[in-house]
C-alpha cells in the first residue's frame, strides 16, 4: 500500500468486515470496513480500478472479465490457475523441510507438486513459503512500473527469457499457458 501511495496511487483495500480494521493511511480507504460496501460496489471497484493486486479466489475472477490487469500473490496451484487471471502471478514457494534451498519450478511439474493447492496434500518433507510484503511490493511495483512505460529493454528481455525458460517447462509437463512469468520468480 505504501508503495502505491508513495507513487502517487490510492488503494482500495476489497475484503469483508471480518477482517482486521486498517488505521487511518492517507491514500487509503478501508473499503471492507465502508458503509458503502456492497456487492455491487465492489464489481464496480475491480471493474474502474487501474490494476488489482490479491490473490486466486472468487473476486480475482472480475478485474479481467473488465480488461483490469491482475497480480495475484501467493498463487497455488501453479499447474491451472496461470492462465486464468494474473498479468502477474507470484506463486507460493516450496521448499523441502530444515533446508533453505527452493524446490525449482521444473521439480514442482515433474513430481506434481504444481498441481498441489492445499499444504495437507503435500509430501511431508515440504513445506509452503507464503510470498513475504517484499516479494507482493516488488509485484506491485513491477506492475506500475509496466503500466507506466518505465521497464528497459534489459529488464524486459530477462522478463522474456524467464518467460520462455518457464513456458518450455510447462509444455514438457503438457501443462496450461497463460500468465507472464516475472522476475519476482527468480
Amino acid at each position: 500500500m505504501q508503495a502505491v501511495v508513495a507513487r502517487g496511487g490510492w488503494v482500495v483495500r476489497m475484503g469483508d468486515p471480518s477482517m482486521k480494521k486498517l488505521p487511518a493511511i492517507a491514500g487509503v480507504v478501508d473499503y471492507a470496513h465502508s458503509p458503502h460496501k456492497s456487492e455491487r460496489m465492489d464489481v464496480y471497484l475491480t471493474a474502474r480500478c487501474r490494476f488489482f493486486v490479491g490473490v486466486n479466489s472468487g473476486l480475482s475472477f472480475l478485474p479481467p472479465t473488465f480488461g483490469r490487469p491482475c497480480v495475484l500473490t501467493n498463487f497455488t496451484p501453479i499447474s491451472v490457475p496461470f492462465p486464468y487471471a494474473a498479468d502477474i502471478a507470484v506463486p507460493k514457494l516450496l521448499r523441502r523441510r530444515g533446508s533453505n534451498d527452493l524446490i525449482g519450478i521444473e521439480e514442482w511439474y515433474a513430481t506434481g507438486l504444481a498441481d498441489v493447492q492445499f499444504q495437507s496434500r503435500l509430501p511431508e518433507d515440504v513445506e509452503v513459503i507464503d510470498n513475504d510484503a517484499e516479494m507482493i511490493r516488488e509485484a506491485v511495483l513491477e506492475m506500475m512500473d509496466e503500466m507506466d512505460g518505465k521497464i528497459s529493454t534489459a529488464e524486459r528481455d530477462e522478463v522474456a527469457r524467464l518467460r520462455t525458460r518457464f513456458e518450455s517447462i510447462v509444455l514438457q509437463h503438457q501443462g496450461f499457458l497463460g500468465s507472464a512469468v516475472r522476475k519476482t520468480l527468480r
